[in-house]
């Protein structure tokens, strides 16, 4: 029996070792991953490959651009184990929940430690969000890695899809209401992206504007890369997705409430402003956007 330990990222209950069925979405995975690589490299601890490929029939049904797969989305890491290995690994070791490696502080040997769910949301990592997007940028497949000059322009997540069902979705109309705001105080031409799983009807309010474009580069992960270059954010409200591309990106955001998940991204450094429909966009933020127009001119 093996002396060395692991980490496993269960990424739902229903992991065949090579692929799931059903279960949560990439975001809400990558919390699990980032805790595990942290994990990982605090502890001198290797990761049994993780499990991204996904059958998901909620995404097909709903008859969504992105079904979700995760297939072809990231490449394996040499230190990792895959295959054979790692299913024997997985249901040959007895398990330890990851609680027990932060609690000890030491690695016991001879075991898996099983990193899963949400746990504290980015709390557990929000200072080391350059090593995540660091080792995000080494697993992505090239084809993957967007860049795009978002310069002077702003972009808008809206999330609808499965939002709609569970009535959580962000107003269009509180994206229009900032969009002109943010046009009005900073320039009346600035150019919009959309990043939407919803349909031009959906997104009349906004798409009927000058100026304003819905863009997909073709995968979820190349989205997320692309929205995280973003200069300017407006995000959709309980959106794992938009908070993600603003705590890799670092850019000023604008968030349609106050939201806690938001507060423990860590935001010294950046402006994250939480302003609802009807309240007008905070002078502070509107002096620092003016004055990083004025540095691009």
């Amino acid at each position: 029996m093996s002396k060395s330990s692991y980490i496993y990222l269960n990424f739902g209950r229903k992991d065949l070792g090579f692929f799931r069925y059903a279960g949560p979405g990439l975001c809400n995975l990558l919390f699990v991953w980032a805790r595990g690589i942290v994990a990982a490299e605090k502890y001198s601890l290797r990761l049994l490959s993780p499990t991204w490929v996904n059958i998901k029939p909620g995404a097909i049904f709903r008859g969504e651009n992105d079904k979700r797969f995760y297939n072809g989305l990231f490449i394996q890491e040499q230190n990792n184990i895959a295959g054979i290995k790692k299913i024997y690994l997985q249901y040959a070791l007895p398990h330890l929940d990851e609680e027990v490696l932060y609690k000890e502080n030491e690695v016991r040997p001879g075991h898996v430690y099983v990193f899963s769910g949400l746990k504290n949301y980015f709390e557990p990592f929000a200072n080391q969000y350059k090593f995540i997007r660091q080792k995000l940028d080494v697993i992505t497949c090239a084809k993957h890695k967007i860049i795009f000059d978002f310069s002077g322009s702003v972009s808008v997540h809206i999330r609808l899809g499965d939002f709609k069902v569970s009535n959580s979705q962000t107003s269009i109309l509180w994206f229009k209401e900032k969009l002109l705001q943010l046009r009005e105080a900073i320039k009346k031409d600035m150019p919009c992206y959309i990043f939407s799983d919803g349909n031009e009807d959906e997104l009349s309010d906004l798409l009927q504007l000058p100026d304003v474009k819905k863009i997909f580069f073709g995968s979820s992960i190349a989205d997320m890369i692309a929205l995280s270059q973003s200069n300017i954010l407006l995000g959709s409200n309980s959106s794992t997705f938009s908070m993600w591309a603003a705590f890799l990106g670092r850019m000023p955001t604008i968030w349609p409430i106050k939201d806690r998940l938001v507060e423990e991204m860590g935001s010294s450094d950046v402006h994250w402003i939480f302003s609802e429909k009807g309240a007008n966009l905070p002078d502070n933020l509107i002096d620092y956007l003016r004055r990083k127009s004025n540095e691009m001119r």
